[in-house]
């Protein structure tokens, strides 16, 4: 079992999984689907999503593949046979391993997806991403180990307000920034849930961006955990930031512009772990719609947040009522209160 996934709920057995995800895309999506097997039938991956129709999924089997700009077309399916340990792509002299532009229902899942380590490619320049993803609609990344990119992931453009993309249960790491979105606009996209973010520069940047954050682990960044910029809003509820050298959450924003341009809504911060971070500071300016920060049952450690400017809207505290969160805001109760027990040693193996 590779140490990378304990804790994640893949395991030896992921292989099947994936398989399986396999033969029901390709059972949903209509009779005439087909799967295109890489190498045996399609040499390259690339090949195989050429030679796909919609509905159609593209089965990669284990090895090392030195391709770039890998772009699944609308409802087609890349799914890798035995997951991200076993199945390679390496991105050298390009800018980006996996490209959506204004992609409707399309997925990739099981892979590892890394800037080229060798003497040809050199360090990753600027404007490198993991996956770049423009207008996406209903696109789904999951299970896939993101590395050594300038964006892990990059999200520009607004999607559908009803089908968001989604990206599940991926690591990405020792990039510049793990996660950023820009102008996003929706309020809830887009959406990520269970993924781990470590040893980045920055794990997260939202820009003019409302996404929603569900279970995630921002850790061990050398800046900031997370930095909310811009109109920002969005939804952050049940995640750990922790052990982030310099801020663990940064707060430069206005809130959400009301509709059309950002649909209102505001900042929630919802039972976070937020604790061993360089510190926490929110500066929030209200010049914008009625929207408004509301932080309530999170875990802050020994650091209080500082609130710089809050210069209108309300500030909602209503911590954790069990011994391992603070019972208010005030900086002893931070003092006192101790270290989650359900965080264990998990990161410590991505050191």
């Amino acid at each position: 079992m590779d140490r990378f996934w304990v804790g994640r709920e893949l395991h030896a057995g992921a292989s099947a999984g994936l398989l399986v995800l396999a033969i029901v895309l390709f059972s949903i999506s209509g009779v005439d689907a087909r799967t295109w097997r890489v190498p045996s039938e399609c040499a390259t991956i690339r090949a195989g999503l050429g030679s796909a129709s919609p509905g159609d999924t593209v089965l990669v089997a284990p090895g090392t593949y030195p391709e770039a700009g890998i772009s699944p077309g609308p409802e087609e399916h890349l799914v890798s046979e035995e997951g991200p340990e076993a199945t390679i792509i390496e991105v050298c002299n390009s800018s980006t391993g996996f490209v959506f532009l204004d992609s409707e229902r399309a997925s990739v899942s099981g892979f590892t997806v890394r800037f080229g380590s060798g003497p040809d490619c050199g360090h990753p320049p600027s404007l490198t991403y993991g996956v770049f993803c423009y207008h996406c609609t209903n696109v789904v990344v999951e299970n896939c180990i993101i590395e050594r990119f300038h964006h892990g992931i990059n999200i520009e453009g607004a999607s559908s307000k009803w089908w968001l993309p989604a990206f599940r249960n991926n690591i990405i790491r020792n990039c510049a920034f793990g996660i950023h979105c820009y102008q996003t606009i929706e309020v809830g996209s887009p959406f990520f849930e269970d993924n781990v973010i470590t040893d980045c520069n920055i794990g997260a940047l939202f820009d003019d961006s409302c996404p929603m954050l569900y279970g995630n682990e921002v850790t061990y960044c050398r800046f900031y955990g997370l930095w909310y910029s811009g109109h920002c809003g969005g939804n952050c509820a049940r995640n750990i930031i922790a052990h982030n050298d310099d801020i663990g959450v940064l707060v430069y924003a206005d809130p959400p512009l009301a509709a059309p341009d950002f649909n209102g809504g505001k900042v929630l911060w919802d039972a976070n772990d937020f604790y061993d971070n360089g510190g926490v500071h929110i500066s929030y300016s209200h010049s914008g719609g009625q929207a408004f920060l509301v932080a309530q049952y999170n875990y802050w450690g020994s650091s209080c947040p500082d609130f710089s400017a809050i210069l209108e809207g309300e500030v909602v505290y209503s911590p954790w009522v069990d011994s391992t969160h603070t019972q208010g805001l005030n900086e002893d109760d931070c003092l006192e209160a101790t270290e989650p027990t359900s965080w264990g040693s998990i990161k410590a193996m991505f050191r």
